[in-house]
């Protein structure tokens, strides 16, 4: 197995003061709050998704654009620098800049008079989470050492479930008893207060930081360490496997809600409690699996983190199919569950992944350019895709249209779990462990 040298520096960036104890999981904890701030943001317009459709009279189409285009594409160009940033500066200042930012364009959709505003907004939104996930997990896996990164990974990698139910529970919740506009606004606004938060008690471990310039964002060296993780080829299997999941679950998740009000007649404050419960709920199962099995699979053999999750997508594809062609409400939220909780084991594992096959100065420029790809080809494309051909055979099934839509976008599910799969092949020559 080759790994790299572990006794790496990287001198530019200073030597590690690695925080420990307690204040070390109350920064985890906060890691992982902002983290659910960012898919609460992130998926809160899937929730208000028909109103906005009744009130600015859209086709589907146009609320794909607004799920995914966007959102995704800022999101994915902005991506980079901020990586580069997070790279090489204070990933405290970066977190809390880009939390504060996604939080006040969420509030501000809650002001749009149009189309074109609301679509801007999402714009704003997608250009403040680029600084979320990057530094966030760059800055969590420095205060660990290498045996609990799986378990690291899969405490953020739960914030996806518990940012989601929120946002469903909480954001049907308040629909429910207000408008989509109050929504937003309600939903957007604390993440200003936890930003300051973040920026006053979060730590940077190293001791030396600096912000890039814009000539240093793309320099020699930027194209060096892209380069650098290009190369290894379980990262491109992962990158691969991570746009194609992506256009899945993005797909999936910004029509789930609008799938379940057309296909079951379920109330939006209803499809919050019961869908966002049984997605937490699967989600906890899935991830705390995860969070025991990759570490101690991966003691044996490292390809156990990647053969996990790709057997686990396989088995949630008949799962999933099931679930959205379920004949009702009840039993469609039964097979989600299964499906769901072995979809939740695979994105810890995929992450913990990287932090061993990716050097520490480099592990936020290699997610950035995970969410690159599957933002751009899952995010970017997902939603629209799906969203078109909704519209196209809606005169041949009718309300139904969607249903059978997102059926079928189960099998980029199963592509995806090919390559993970393939990747677990070369997992133990790429890794290099803890290079701090």
């Amino acid at each position: 197995m080759a790994a790299g040298p572990s006794s790496e520096k990287h001198p530019q960036f200073g030597q590690m003061n690695n925080p420990s104890g307690w204040y070390r999981h109350y920064c985890l904890g906060l890691i992982f709050v902002v983290l659910v701030l960012n898919y609460v943001d992130r998926g809160i317009l899937a929730v208000v998704l028909e109103d906005v459709k009744s009130d600015f009279q859209l086709n589907d189409l146009q609320l794909g654009l607004l799920s995914g285009p966007a959102f995704a594409v800022f999101y994915a160009l902005m991506g980079i620098p901020f990586a580069r940033w997070a790279d090489m500066g204070n990933r405290r200042i970066v977190i809390s800049v880009s939390l504060a930012i996604w939080s006040a364009m969420t509030a501000l959709g809650g002001l749009a008079q149009n189309f074109t505003s609301l679509f801007l907004t999402r714009v704003g939104v997608g250009v403040g989470e680029a600084g979320a996930v990057p530094p966030t997990h760059s800055l969590a896996s420095n205060y660990y050492p290498p045996e609990h990164h799986g378990k690291t990974a899969s405490v953020l990698s739960f914030s996806v479930f518990v940012g989601s139910f929120l946002g469903l529970a909480g954001g049907g919740a308040i629909l429910a008893a207000t408008d989509w506009r109050t929504t937003l606004m309600a939903v957007g606004l604390p993440g200003v207060f936890i930003a300051v938060l973040a920026f006053f008690t979060l730590r940077e471990p190293r001791q030396i930081t600096k912000v890039p310039a814009p000539s240093e964002i793309f320099n020699a060296e930027s194209r060096a360490i892209i380069r650098g993780v290009l190369a290894k080829k379980t990262y491109v299997q992962l990158l691969i496997s991570f746009a194609i999941v992506s256009f899945f679950s993005y797909g999936i998740a910004s029509f789930a809600v609008p799938f379940f009000i057309r296909s079951f007649g379920v109330d939006i404050g209803f499809i919050g409690i019961s869908y966002g419960g049984t997605a937490a709920a699967s989600s906890v199962v899935g991830t705390l699996s995860a969070a025991f099995l990759v570490d101690r699979l991966a003691k044996r053999d490292k390809a156990w983190m990647l053969r996990l999750p790709g057997i686990a997508c396989l088995v949630a594809v008949p799962f999933v199919v099931a679930s959205i062609l379920a004949p009702s409400y009840e039993i469609c939220l039964l097979f989600f569950f299964i499906g769901n909780s072995f979809v939740s084991m695979a994105i810890p594992a995929l992450f913990a992944s990287i932090y061993g096959i990716i050097h520490n100065s480099q592990r936020s420029m290699a997610i950035a350019v995970f969410g690159l790809a599957a933002n751009l080809l899952g995010l970017g494309l997902g939603p629209v895709l799906i969203g078109a051909i909704s519209d196209a055979i809606t005169p041949m099934f009718e309300v139904e249209a969607l249903r059978y839509t997102l059926a079928g976008s189960v099998l980029f599910l199963a592509w995806a779990a090919t390559h993970i799969l393939i990747g677990s092949r070369t997992i133990n020559q790429d890794y290099v462990g803890n290079d701090e």
